[in-house]
Parts: structure tokens; C-alpha cells; sequence
């Protein structure tokens, strides 16, 4: 109250003066369009679809929680050449609980499982990434995997095994 009281007559003064308060700086427009701008173009970025960030993940994905959901006549039916050989290799050789675990765990957890990547499913077997040196039965040096060996004939770097 004593503040409006001491400001009494200097507004009275200005008011019978007509001085105005401190004056403002003009107003201008640049820092008003350059903040219209940018939101209109932040608009425009928002308004765009999202890139599909892992599309790879979710196409194997989706074809493996679609066999890991499906029932008998459907796996018995299911195209293994859409996925990779050692992706195809460890789905087929997974138990019953195993893939329940898989059709819970949802599509893209299941393209993660299928890439290699870490999963969190527990009780699920990792697939293993295979070079096509060891799919196509190659070593690495370009020679042919060795043979069967004949009988009594030990393996290189292996000792013989004694008679019992």
C-alpha cells in the first residue's frame, strides 16, 4: 500500500504530461516469422510417416512368430526358404516350449532372435550365424572337408586310441 502511495504522483505527472512509461524498442517482425518458420517446418517433419527403422528385423520376424504361432498343418506347410538356412535350421530343431516362448515373445523379439541379436528369451536357444564356408562344406582355406576316414586311421593332431 505504501508503494502505491509513493508511485501516486509521479503517475499523476505523467499522466498530466502525457510521458508515457520506458520506452519499448520497436517490434519487428524477422525473430516473429523465423519462430513461424520453424515451427511450420517442424510441422511438416512430424506430418511425415516415420522410416521403418528395422525392417529386416520385422519381416523375419514376422515370418517366424507367424510359424511359432501356428499350429501343426500350418508348420508342416510353412515355406523355409523365405528365411535364411541356419535361421530355418534352428527353428526346426526347436521343442514344443521353446517355441511357445518365441509366439509369446512377439514379432519383433523374434526378428531380433532370428538376426543373431540379444533377445532376453530365456530358455530359447540362440541361432548361431554361419559362414558359407561351413554351409557349403568348405573350409576356409577353399579345401573340401575332409572325408570319412578309414578305419584305424586317426584324425591329424589326434593320438590314436589305445585298445581296451
Amino acid at each position: 500500500m505504501m508503494g502505491g502511495l509513493v508511485r501516486l504522483p509521479g503517475d499523476f505527472c505523467r499522466w498530466l504530461f502525457g510521458v508515457e512509461g520506458t520506452p519499448l524498442p520497436p517490434a519487428t517482425d524477422a525473430f516473429a516469422d523465423e519462430v513461424d518458420s520453424q515451427a511450420a517446418e517442424l510441422r511438416e517433419q512430424l506430418a511425415a510417416p516415420a522410416p521403418e527403422p528395422m525392417i529386416a528385423v520385422r519381416s523375419i520376424g514376422g515370418h517366424i512368430h507367424g510359424y511359432a504361432t501356428g499350429d501343426r498343418e500350418y508348420r508342416d506347410a510353412f515355406d523355409v526358404a523365405s528365411i535364411p538356412e541356419n535361421v530355418a535350421t534352428a527353428l526346426l530343431t526347436l521343442a514344443p516350449d521353446q517355441l511357445a516362448r518365441l509366439a509369446n515373445a512377439g514379432p519383433e523379439l523374434c526378428g531380433r532372435w532370428a538376426l543373431g541379436q540379444r533377445t532376453g528369451l530365456v530358455g530359447v536357444p540362440p541361432v548361431k550365424r554361419w559362414t558359407p564356408s561351413v554351409i557349403s562344406g568348405m573350409k576356409p582355406d577353399g579345401d573340401p572337408a575332409p572325408a570319412l576316414l578309414p578305419a584305424g586311421e586317426a584324425l591329424p593332431d589326434m593320438r590314436p586310441r589305445r585298445g581296451a
